[in-house]
């Protein structure tokens, strides 16, 4: 063809002449290898193993030839890698098709390759046969030319070997067994558990213990596992699909007693078990759960879309991404672990299969609302917990149980500061049409009487809130019962009542300003420490019982680091109290006393004073009655803000207290 042309190695030619170029005086049939898209180059073979296709008998090692017989080669070629290749005289004179390579490594004297002059004859021992390159590999050391030194390097599944480590790549051991075949061991095969850190588990030049799992399809290259379990177990070794392997008990046509766990209409098949402390009869199975039911799951896979693991006896069961935790967060996966127990509900079962949907969030798990599993009229007016499934223009989604579906209008979505998909929602269902299959759901307070009589609503008792848990409040403005003006009011659910300091309002440093964005809003607020009345002052626990009747108060965080926080470790949560001299620290002004010192408030736990040797404080005009000149605090507007360095740390029981230089331009 115009313009079209072809490249054949040396290799590739036919035996007779490839130990002689200058033969290559007519045309010879060749196969195209090689090709590439617009392009009018080709890679040819001219190869008769190759060419001749139909004649199988040439595509394997002669008879004359197996793995550790002896024989005279002529060398015909020396490569740049001092590899030498060799012609083989068959009986009539001529050329063997099968030719032989002797690679530096297998060679007796590889320092004295002028030796391997072409035309000179060696003897040799095969080592394999290569049916990739239609070459026999041979060697010519001392020690393998014995005739009772045994040769072998074809190996079995499931055989041992001794793996000289070679090369420690990214995607795993590289390295020779036996005499020198190349064996691989990938990663997964390394270790028993996988860790990141696996190569530092090897070296280059050790000795490793392996065995054979499978041999390359084209090349001489063997794949090993190196995991102790399975190196040294001494159970069956698997190589075949062969019913030998079945367990004797359960063979074809034998007879067992079984108990019924459950029927796939699916599958059209009984699912049963024949464990012992499942076939006595005083023991209950059921396998079948409804909506709303608490179950624990046990984890087995966490990946990106969710949690799967298993309920009941070995229920299949699935937590998609946005059942997981209260606030959707990108690091969700870091709260749980292989194996792990998790305390669930039901939302629906699969359609077609046995497989269980659930909620593994706390706010559903735990609430005490109603559980919303049909559109049935008998909810109107009672109060349900759902989740967030998507936002519209026109207000949100909110699904419950069973797959059924509410709406809240946009009157009501503006209620709930930062609503977004996968948030927990509490609210009272307004409006059930059957028919329809429609609900209306809204935001509000607990009415006094039941809409469906209109009888008066027997007041429930207050409800502990748990420590670390997080909680849809509302701030009510500042906090009224004693103490500083860094404090807020946070009214949570079933009347409890909690503070919120400044130092935890996440990007705010005002109350203010927090006060103008959130006042009488629904916020998500975690709560961070629990304090008894005792705990604290006695004119607070006096006002609190009077006018909360209320037995503990409720620290809370609207920090967005510790709302995130997946871990709910009391230690990473609490207010600081850490600190050391020398800190840089961020306080808020409060009123003072006649005290030469101003007064501040790093949270709760650690009240501050300001040295008056600090850039925010003045000399008087005149001495006092003693003749001295004192520094004097320059009081700026109480709840303003100061960063500064701590001086000096007071520890005691009944006052924490630090000292703090205030920095230039800190406000």
């Amino acid at each position: 063809f115009l313009g079209l042309q072809a490249f054949v190695s040396r290799e590739e030619l036919p035996p007779r002449i490839r130990a002689d170029l200058s033969k290559l005086v007519r045309a010879f049939r060749v196969v195209v290898v090689l090709c590439r898209q617009n392009s009018p180059f080709l890679v040819v073979s001219g190869h008769p193993d190759v060419v001749a296709l139909s004649k199988s008998e040439r595509r394997s090692i002669p008879q004359d030839f197996s793995i550790g017989s002896v024989f005279e080669g002529e060398v015909y070629a020396v490569d740049k890698n001092n590899n030498v290749f060799f012609n083989i005289q068959e009986d009539d004179g001529k050329v063997s098709l099968v030719t032989a390579k002797l690679m530096a490594k297998n060679m007796d004297n590889p320092d004295k390759i002028a030796i391997y002059r072409p035309g000179s004859t060696h003897k040799l021992r095969v080592l394999r046969y290569s049916l990739f390159e239609r070459s026999l590999f041979v060697t010519n050391k001392k020690e393998l030319m014995k005739k009772d030194v045994e040769i072998n390097e074809e190996f079995h599944a499931g055989q041992h070997v001794t793996l000289t480590v070679k090369v420690i790549a990214d995607t795993g051991i590289r390295g020779t067994i036996g005499i020198n075949t190349r064996a691989t061991v990938i990663v997964h095969h390394t270790l028993d558990l996988p860790i990141a850190s696996w190569q530092k588990a090897f070296k280059e030049g050790q000795k490793v213990k392996c065995r054979i799992l499978y041999k390359h399809g084209d090349k001489h290259i063997y794949y090993l596992t190196a995991k102790p379990t399975l190196v040294n177990s001494n159970d069956e070794i698997i190589t075949e699909y062969d019913k030998e392997y079945i367990v004797a008990i359960y063979r074809p046509g034998s007879t067992h007693k079984l108990r019924v766990l459950r029927y796939s209409l699916f599958e059209r098949s009984l699912f049963v078990t024949n464990k012992k402390e499942l076939m006595k009869k005083d023991v209950e199975i059921n396998e079948e759960f409804h909506a709303g039911q608490h179950v624990t799951l046990t984890v087995k896979v966490i990946a990106d879309t969710g949690i799967r693991g298993t309920i009941g006896i070995n229920t299949r069961a699935t937590v998609i991404v946005h059942h997981t935790l209260d606030l959707p967060i990108a690091s969700w996966q870091k709260a749980f672990k292989e194996g792990q127990k998790v305390k669930c509900r039901i939302l629906y079962k699969h359609a077609d299969k046995h497989i269980y949907y659930l909620t593994a969030k706390p706010t559903l798990v735990n609430s005490n609302d109603e559980i919303i599993t049909e559109y049935d009229k008998e909810y109107i007016g009672k109060f349900a917990a759902g989740l967030c499934a998507k936002l519209l223009d026109s207000g949100a989604i909110i699904t419950f149980y069973n797959r059924v579906k509410a709406f809240l209008p946009l009157s009501e979505v503006k209620k709930i500061t930062g609503l977004k998909e996968g948030v927990a929602v509490k609210g009272r269902i307004l409006m059930v049409d059957p028919e329809k299959e429609k609900m209306t759901i809204v935001i509000g307070e607990k009415m006094a009487t039941d809409p469906a009589t209109g009888k008066k609503k027997k007041e429930k008792k207050s409800k502990a809130v748990k420590n670390l848990g997080i909680y849809t409040a509302k701030i009510s403005g500042q906090w009224k019962f004693g103490g500083t003006n860094t404090t807020l009011l946070v009214e949570l659910p079933d009347d409890n009542v909690g503070r919120l300091h400044v130092s935890e309002f996440g990007k705010y440093t005002s109350v203010k300003a927090f006060l103008k964005e959130y006042k009488n809003k629904p916020l998500n607020v975690r709560v961070i420490e629990v304090s008894k009345l005792t705990q604290l002052p006695k004119l607070m626990r006096k006002k609190l019982t009077s006018e909360k009747h209320v037995k503990r108060i409720y620290e809370c965080t609207f920090d967005p680091k510790k709302l995130n926080d997946p871990k709910k470790k009391q230690g990473r949560l609490h207010y600081k109290i850490d600190f050391s001299v020398g800190d840089t620290v961020t306080a808020w002004l409060v009123e003072s006393s006649e005290s030469k010192f101003q007064k501040a408030e790093v949270n709760p736990v650690y009240k501050a004073q300001i040295n008056p040797e600090s850039s925010e404080c003045a000399m008087n005009d005149y001495p006092d009655e003693n003749g001295i000149t004192r520094a004097t605090g320059i009081i700026s507007g109480k709840g303003e803000l100061r960063k500064g360095k701590i001086t000096g740390i007071n520890r005691s029981k009944n006052s924490k207290v630090l000292s703090i230089s205030v920095e230039n331009d800190s406000k």
